[in-house]
């Protein structure tokens, strides 16, 4: 109750292009600072092992489709990578949505970015490892007893599986975007702006503030949904079907840096996907 009805903090804006580097770059530690209090623990090591591979006529072509299983904390993650070999295609890593299971993602996304590599993610809490709906009161609550909320969950998931997905040699050396629905895509927008080897993101049906959703304990304080989306600013940011945003600074923020184009709104997923897919970085 106190972060929903404390003031919440702001950020200037650069004044100019080359203001902005420094300035993110002091964001950034503050947002690991509040994010991951405890540097000094090491991340959870993830191993995916390859599971099976789906090859064509069952013959000796390359696979169109290959499972991979792995765990953290005893809770089990899948991924289904789905390899394209066009020359200059993309990554594309889309997290299952809340209570989505692997399948439905897929049915969800695959054809919309037929061209690109896509890898499937089920983290945990998602899909089979959902928790029941009625429950999900019950979870926060722990869950800010703790201070590990559903945000901060997926974000440990995303450390632990970004190295192991970058080192695929379907992967090596292509650009790699991130999608995500709901708590998944603000996941998805704090990965990118800690992590510069995302390409970019796009995140669907995500609230347009922490107060509304996506809780993250001690941030508001400091910035809000829409301050993170400008973090991986000038990367390419698509928004798709998001409630009605509570400031502009993002919009602001790309247009002081010369490339309002690259930050996207709509409401259909396949148009913000190519806009965002086809931005050369």
């Amino acid at each position: 109750l106190p972060e929903l009805l404390c003031r919440p903090g702001g950020v200037e804006l650069p004044r100019t292009a080359a203001d902005w580097a420094p300035e993110r770059e002091r964001l950034v530690r503050l947002l690991r600072r509040e994010l991951f209090p405890r540097p000094d623990i090491e991340p959870p090591r993830l191993n995916l092992d390859r599971v099976r591979e789906h090859r064509a006529n069952g013959g000796g072509a390359a696979p169109w489709r290959i499972d991979y299983r792995g765990a953290l904390d005893r809770v089990e993650i899948m991924v289904r990578m789905f390899p394209a070999r066009a020359p200059g295609s993309s990554v594309v890593v889309a997290l299952t949505g809340p209570g989505e299971a692997l399948v439905e993602a897929q049915r969800r996304i695959q054809a919309l970015v037929a061209e690109h590599t896509l890898v499937l993610v089920e983290p945990r809490g998602h899909g089979l490892s959902a928790p029941h709906p009625d429950s999900e009161w019950n979870l926060l609550r722990a869950a800010a007893l703790t201070g590990m909320m559903p945000v901060n969950r997926l974000l440990e998931d995303l450390a632990a599986l970004l190295p192991v997905i970058l080192s695929w040699d379907e992967v090596r050396d292509r650009r790699l975007f991130l999608v995500g629905r709901g708590d998944a895509g603000v996941a998805c927008l704090y990965q990118a702006a800690l992590d510069t080897r995302i390409a970019g993101v796009i995140a669907d049906a995500i609230p347009n503030s922490h107060r509304n959703g996506a809780y993250l304990l001690g941030i508001l304080r400091h910035l809000d949904i829409d301050h993170v989306a400008g973090l991986a600013a000038p990367r390419p940011i698509g928004l798709v079907n998001q409630q009605a945003p509570c400031s502009n600074w993002s919009s602001r923020l790309y247009q002081r840096l010369g490339c309002p184009q690259r930050l996207v709104r709509g409401t259909d997923l396949k148009g913000v996907l190519d806009r965002v897919l086809g931005e050369k970085g």
